[in-house]
């Protein structure tokens, strides 16, 4: 509370007639009462009353002292002279009386001392003491008497002794340019604001500034972290000062796990991206961790996180499951033992029934060089029948960068086809020939971070204009089947490369890739990589207009990410990664809600769909070059 004494405005000591003695309340450092500290305070008061004329000072009560200070301000937060000066100058008193009790070995001793409050002046001290705290308050009086003597000399109040003359008191003085001194403020974290008594001084640290010499009150303050607060001491003796603070966080981090990974979490109902989540921060307070996967039994738990605390909710949902009944003939109708694969995995032998999530799954079954392929739904609980009917394929002859491993082209094509299963099957991403999608980005361009809204109107595979709307205005880009161009606040001109960039935007993109998973070549890679905590498989799809082609699926078999070599900015060659992410049902199929994209390693933009249409009407005048 003290804070709010040295935040307020000067009340000046000088006053008509007697001057003001205050005492502020002792510092209990010897463990006694209350009362007994009250009553030993309230005891120095009455003998500077009795000690000092009464004509030429006015000694303070304690409830004068408060009603000049703010509700709940103590007298004893004074740590310094400086801080008791100035808290005597601003309840306007002339001098002002501080000290202490505390143990010195079996004894208790009562120090006191006097300063002068217009001056900053020290007068002196004195001590009294004693076994028991009686005997201390025998030893009270002569102290009070000897120090009062200090000030009535100091007043020029006296008594003259024969052979000497009292002499006018001297009062310190420093020179105007002695007053201020450089003081360094560092937080961690760095780029906390930084008041002095209220003001605003840094707007960052760290940071340096000159400040008046005395007590201050330093404040440093960073969103989302609590707010640090001091009384200092500002000298221009010793090295310069340096405040160097940390600041605590006003949020803790939260992990989430689960049992199997790459399950979607939602954190208060929020979507917060699949298992695992590492250490996001959150607002200290009650939290509710929920998995939201129609494959699984919903489960949750709340937890009360604190401020700095690192907590880890671990989840293990039940599957929800069917089952698959396979059995395999050869070409001569003859049942036969074949390997079963389950989305590329062996999981045994037919005749055999095999536990599966629900949803759609590849499975497959091989024997001596002959093999089988479908795609089966399973429901919750029930059983679904399929027979195997081997055939010997064909010689596969090996591609250019595609290698000729007929195990890692099944294994691929097996990959894409469950992709395309939980997705809503390529029976209904094919018959989509339409689309509108409005997405909020977050683009990065040149180092700056810009929040735009874009709106895309595709229809398939050679008509398409994109929007999107900046603070500056609005930029659109669109091809008409015949020719390309670009509007940018009002300026239009046309676009003759952006046909070809449309083809190959078109041939990689998963409205293509979904519609006609058999027209790709894919090819699984043999071990699998680990981005962001998660583990994916891999696969390489032969492409004559997309080099170095990777697809990355997720635990769940849905796809994760593309990576493909395209062209840059300027031209020239870049790495380009698109990430999807909070698959969402639109109509028959499910879309990603999440877009990233990624040049180099280097987020350029990261999108929210906050819509999707599906073969909405989209007439020719949607996408041609708008009129100069």
């Amino acid at each position: 509370m003290l804070l709010l004494v040295l935040a307020c405005s000067w009340i000046p000591a000088a006053q008509a007639g007697a001057a003001r003695l205050a005492v502020l309340e002792l510092r209990n450092d010897a463990g006694l009462s209350v009362a007994e500290m009250a009553y030993l305070t309230d005891r120095v008061r009455g003998d500077a009353s009795q000690d000092l004329s009464p004509g030429a000072f006015l000694v303070m009560t304690r409830e004068s002292i408060q009603e000049l200070l703010p509700p709940g301000v103590r007298l004893v937060d004074c740590l310094s002279s400086e801080c008791e000066v100035a808290v005597g100058r601003r309840i306007g008193a002339d001098y002002i009386v501080t000290g202490e009790i505390l143990k010195f070995g079996d004894e208790l001793r009562m120090n006191l001392k006097v300063h002068h409050c217009v001056s900053g002046a020290f007068l002196g001290s004195e001590t009294a003491g004693g076994a028991r705290l009686a005997d201390l308050e025998g030893g009270v009086a002569a102290a009070c008497g000897r120090l009062f003597a200090k000030v009535r000399t100091h007043a020029g109040a006296g008594e003259a002794v024969e052979g000497r003359v009292v002499a006018e008191a001297r009062e310190a003085w420093t020179p105007p340019g002695d007053s201020v001194t450089v003081v360094g403020f560092a937080s961690d974290p760095a780029g906390a604001v930084v008041m002095v008594d209220g003001r605003v001084v840094c707007q960052g640290t760290p940071c340096s500034r000159e400040l008046p010499v005395g007590v201050a009150v330093v404040t440093m303050q960073k969103e989302r972290y609590l707010p640090r607060q001091e009384v200092v001491e500002v000298a221009r003796r010793g090295p310069p000062l340096r405040l160097d603070w940390t600041l605590g966080p006003d949020f803790g981090w939260l992990t989430v796990t689960s049992t199997p990974p790459g399950l979607p979490v939602t954190i208060d109902g929020k979507a917060a991206g699949r298992t695992p989540i590492a250490a996001g921060e959150l607002a200290p307070g009650p939290h509710e961790v929920r998995i939201h996967d129609p494959r699984y039994y919903e489960r949750g738990e709340r937890v009360v996180l604190g401020r700095g605390e690192k907590r880890t909710v671990a989840l293990a949902p039940d599957p929800r499951e069917g089952a698959i009944r396979v059995s395999a003939r050869g070409a001569d109708s003859n049942a036969v033992a074949a390997r079963v694969l389950l989305d590329g995995v062996e999981v045994g032998t037919t005749p055999c029934t095999i536990k599966a999530l629900i949803g759609r799954h590849a499975i497959a079954a091989r024997l001596d060089g002959a093999q089988w392929t479908d795609s089966v739904q399973v429901a919750e609980r029930q059983v679904v029948t399929v027979q195997a009917r081997l055939r010997r394929a064909a010689p596969v002859i090996p591609g250019p960068g595609i290698g000729g491993a007929a195990g890692a082209l099944a294994r691929g094509q097996a990959l894409l086809a469950r992709a395309v299963g939980l997705a809503g099957g390529s029976a209904a991403w094919a018959a989509i020939r339409s689309i509108s999608v409005t997405r909020a980005e977050t683009a990065t361009i040149q180092g700056q971070t810009r929040e735009i809204t874009s709106v895309i109107h595709w229809r398939i595979p050679d008509h398409y204009v994109a929007t999107r709307r900046l603070a500056l205005g609005a930029f659109a880009r669109g091809y008409d089947g015949t020719g390309g161009w670009i509007a940018d606040r009002g300026q239009v001109r046309d676009e003759p490369r952006f046909g070809e960039e449309l083809s190959r935007q078109y041939e990689r993109s998963i409205l293509r890739l979904f519609a006609g998973p058999g027209a790709f070549q894919v090819q699984a890679l043999d071990e699998p990589r680990t981005v962001e905590g998660v583990e994916c498989s891999v696969a390489r799809v032969k492409s004559e207009t997309t080099p170095d082609w990777l697809l990355y699926f997720a635990p769940d078999g849905s796809l994760a990410r593309m990576e493909y070599q395209g062209e840059g900015a300027n031209g020239g060659p870049v790495r380009t990664t698109e990430i999807y992410g909070d698959w969402r049902p639109v109509g028959r199929v499910r879309y990603p809600r999440r877009e990233k994209t990624l040049m180099d390693g280097q987020s350029v933009m990261d999108a929210r769909v906050t819509s999707v249409k599906l073969n909405p009407a989209l007439e020719d005048e949607l996408f041609r070059k708008p009129a100069k």
